[in-house]
């Protein structure tokens, strides 16, 4: 089951991230194969990077704990997969977002 991440809830997004302009209404999708993780930019306006490296558009890219993915032009998601991918109490094949640090690098700190 894949974990969709976009703005707005004009698409079926599991993360929604109004706050940043950057970052399309469907941006990324994370899906487990074969026992690995993988995120796929959806060709997003702004891209996708993960530890620094921008993706290539409808290509998976392997994830792993502790990868940093940065969507659009400031938000930064730190990637640590639980027991299980989804919601508490799910089956296989959702997300643990329990697991996942997230951080808007346009909100100013004060």
């Amino acid at each position: 089951m894949p974990f969709r991440i976009g703005r707005g809830t004009q698409h079926p997004n599991d993360l929604s991230l109004d706050e940043d302009s950057s970052v399309s209404r469907s941006h990324a999708v994370i899906t487990l194969e074969a026992g690995q993780f993988l995120i796929t930019d959806q060709g997003s306006a702004n891209g996708t990077r993960v530890d620094g490296v921008r993706i290539t558009a409808h290509q998976p890219y392997p994830l792993h704990a502790g990868a940093v993915i940065l969507l659009g032009k400031g938000t930064e998601l730190i990637f640590y997969p639980g027991e299980q991918f989804g919601p508490p109490g799910a089956s296989p094949g959702g997300s643990d977002l329990g697991k996942t640090n997230y951080v808007d690098l346009n909100r100013s700190e004060g």
